[in-house]
């Protein structure tokens, strides 16, 4: 395990201790990690694990017990006075994104993540952002059954936060807190700048913040072709480990492809209750900037809109080096009411 780790993240001396996160992993890597585990160990662990288990010991701990059955909700934090806060998946579907918010939020306030299903061996992603909502409910109710209920989530995660927090609110439930970070209410194929049927253009526009990629390089290619080039060129510029396998690779494309749809195909409706939207100061690449309108049409479904700029671009808000004003509005938000 040591080894895999310092493979890894290129770190000659890592204590068993040591937290995977503060090391240097980020969400990418983390996937790495659990790939090659899996791999190497003949294990089965869930891609989700390193929220709870960010170290060697409490990793190895884990795997030398029998394995819990899989669950889309990861308790970061169980414990704290507050409601809980919820966050949902972005459009890549893994949970990573939001170590270094979990990091800077206050102690007080539980926190939980909710994994996109499909990024597992043998799962078929859900195919619309309503059945997605109406799925997660229920496992949101299994920890807390009762209301007022917090949610959140940055980019895709956003339209699923919104979207649970209608279904929740017609069943009869209060909604305490709504908080989207940098996401929008019209996702047509133009302004997400995505092209579903075209595999090649796809991973060229969605990679475009951080890999060079001309779509005319993957034509011709088959898909499992396509893969692998990406991923060499990813590898080369750093952005993900070589021990994440064509298998893994090709389940975060789909569940990535299959969000991208579910967006598109997605039309928010009236929402009778207060949204926080957290809007980045900088412009990027991404298939996902909006940038049309500041209200990124939620003005048109909710007549009590707050904007908030905080800095960083759409990929890199919540990193630790921006996240800290973000959270320290939610942290103020959340402890007040």
């Amino acid at each position: 395990m040591v080894n895999i780790w310092q493979d890894l993240l290129g770190v000659s001396k890592i204590g068993v201790h040591d937290d995977f996160f503060l090391l240097g992993g980020q969400s990418l890597l983390a996937v790495s990690l659990i790939s090659k585990i899996n791999t190497e160990m003949n294990k089965d662990l869930p891609l989700s694990v390193l929220f709870q288990k960010s170290t060697i010991h409490d990793l190895a701990e884990l795997i030398e017990k029998e394995q819990r059955p899989w669950s889309p909700l990861t308790a970061v934090r169980e414990n704290g006075t507050q409601t809980p806060l919820f966050c949902f998946f972005p459009a890549g579907g893994n949970i990573y994104a939001y170590s270094d918010l979990a990091n800077a939020l206050d102690t007080d306030i539980p926190f939980y993540v909710l994994q996109a299903v499909g990024l597992e061996k043998g799962q078929t992603p859900i195919n619309s952002v309503e059945k997605m909502a109406e799925y997660y409910i229920e496992w949101i109710k299994s920890v807390q059954p009762e209301g007022p209920f917090r949610l959140s989530g940055w980019s895709f995660g956003g339209l699923v936060a919104f979207e649970a927090a209608r279904q929740l609110k017609s069943q009869g439930y209060k909604i305490d807190f709504l908080a989207l970070f940098d996401s929008s209410a019209k996702n047509s194929q133009e302004i997400l700048n995505l092209d579903m049927e075209n595999n090649a253009a796809f991973m060229a526009g969605l990679f475009a913040e951080f890999i060079t990629i001309l779509p005319e390089e993957l034509q011709g290619m088959s898909a499992e072709g396509q893969i692998r080039f990406v991923l060499e060129k990813a590898v080369k510029q750093g952005f993900v480990s070589s021990d994440l396998d064509v298998a893994q690779a090709t389940r975060l494309l789909n569940v990535y492809k299959n969000n991208g749809m579910s967006a598109i195909n997605y039309r928010a409706g009236a929402y009778d209750g207060e949204i926080l939207l957290f809007k980045p100061e900088e412009e990027s690449l991404s298939a996902f900037q909006y940038t049309e309108q500041d209200s990124q049409g939620w003005e048109e479904v909710t007549s009590d809109l707050k904007i908030y700029k905080v800095p960083g671009k759409h990929e890199t808000m919540l990193m630790a080096g921006n996240v800290k004003k973000l959270a320290g509005i939610l942290n103020n938000t959340l402890l007040k009411n």
